[in-house]
């Protein structure tokens, strides 16, 4: 998905990334702690300036308090007089406060591109980037 991404609309960074499984084209990366920048992470994805960013994706932990957090992180980047271009995975859990935001605000400051169906996306094992896993990804049970 990241690749499709960065093709697709020139998305260069990864806002809640992980040291573990930052895609290996993405050339900056924001993580959930401060402490991931001795891995290379650009500091906290909470703290970070989203417009010093370029275009970028973000992936929360998908508790409902870091989505709506998120989103609401990404819908004030909007209010800036600089260009500003995020693309959020989310989860499509329909009665949770970030959903509410999303609501308020779909059509004008946020828009949903897809939506992947249950069963039709495959969490990548965390030692995938060794090459060497012998686990199988996980399948979603949610659409996303």
């Amino acid at each position: 998905m990241q690749r499709a991404l960065q093709q697709a609309f020139g998305i260069s960074a990864e806002n809640f990334a992980s040291p573990l499984n930052v895609h290996h084209n993405t050339t900056k990366y924001v993580a959930k702690y401060e402490r991931d920048k001795v891995f290379g992470a650009r500091g906290s994805a909470w703290a970070t300036n989203r417009m010093k960013l370029g275009a970028y994706q973000f992936n929360p932990e998908y508790t409902p308090q870091d989505l709506k957090k998120a989103l609401d992180f990404a819908i004030a980047a909007t209010t800036t007089q600089e260009p500003v271009f995020g693309v959020g995975i989310y989860p499509t859990y329909e009665k949770t406060p970030y959903r509410k935001l999303y609501n308020t605000h779909a059509g004008h400051l946020v828009r949903e591109l897809l939506e992947i169906p249950q069963g039709k996306f495959t969490f990548l094992p965390p030692d995938h980037w060794m090459g060497t896993s012998h686990q199988q990804g996980e399948q979603c049970n949610w659409n996303l």
